[in-house]
């Protein structure tokens, strides 16, 4: 998907759901608080970090002016249970 850019305002919140496919967060510019319900931790992200965020709602904050970007990720193909790597998906070539 074509990810979302926001310009926010120092203190400026946002509220993003993240469904059932998670979504990484780019800090752009200036400072980002995060937190997740039934998260215990908070995060900081710096101009240049990133983070994936899990499935729930997200509460963003802009500590200063900052520029952040959202890009929610494709559904990925999970490996076979027990099977790491490609060594085991080569071999069933």
């Amino acid at each position: 998907m074509d990810p979302v850019t926001l310009f926010l305002v120092r203190c400026q919140l946002l509220v993003w759901k993240i469904p059932h496919s998670p979504s990484s967060v780019f800090c752009l510019e200036g400072s980002l608080w995060l937190t997740r319900t039934a998260d215990q931790e908070d995060y900081l992200l710096g101009s240049g970090e990133s983070m994936l965020l899990k499935p729930g709602v997200w509460v963003v904050q802009a500590l200063e002016a900052s520029r952040v970007q959202k890009r929610t990720l494709g559904k990925t193909k999970e490996v076979a249970h027990g099977e790491t790597g490609l060594f085991p998906v080569l071999q069933r070539l």
